[in-house]
């Protein structure tokens, strides 16, 4: 309902709506500094709970499911590439933006520090690096200690954003 009054204001409303530009910078900022922490604990707490052998189990019954998606998900980024038509610059002597290399995409993908991948909300990085760290977990004989602060963490964030 929210997005759809969002939509409809900045369609009729137009450039009279950048008053509120801060409230929306605000909004977001808020729904970050919680969706953050959850995410990091959820994902280390539940996947370094598990057992090496049923996250290999649950891994492999997953994998269809997961290609087909990517499938799915490349095929209509693919699709939605060829329906933008290219533009031309409108400015006198502007240079076209460089291309993106492979190097570039891995560097959103894969990071190199933690910190530096949250402060740049490149949130594949951090989902990528906390699924290495929780596999990480999986064969850490008493784990009980390491994965109490996340748990509680992931419970905290689960019961104020549920209950509140």
């Amino acid at each position: 309902m929210g997005g759809t009054a969002g939509i409809a204001a900045g369609i009729f409303f137009g450039d009279l709506c950048r008053m509120l530009s801060p409230i929306g910078f605000t909004y977001v900022g808020l729904l970050q500094a919680a969706v953050y922490p959850y995410l990091i604990c959820s994902l280390l707490h539940g996947l370094g709970s598990l057992e090496p052998a049923k996250a290999w189990r649950l891994f492999k019954c997953g994998l269809v499911f997961y290609l087909g998606a990517w499938v799915v998900t490349l095929a209509s980024l693919a699709a939605l590439a060829r329906a933008i038509p290219e533009t031309q610059m409108a400015v006198l002597g502007a240079t076209p933006s460089r291309s993106q290399s492979v190097s570039d995409v891995l560097g959103l993908l894969i990071p190199t520090d933690l910190f530096t991948a949250l402060s740049k909300n490149a949130v594949p990085a951090v989902v990528v690096f906390c699924i290495f760290y929780g596999v990480a977990i999986q064969g850490i004989e008493n784990k009980a200690p390491l994965l109490n602060v996340p748990g509680r963490l992931a419970g905290a964030s689960c019961e104020t954003c549920c209950t509140g």
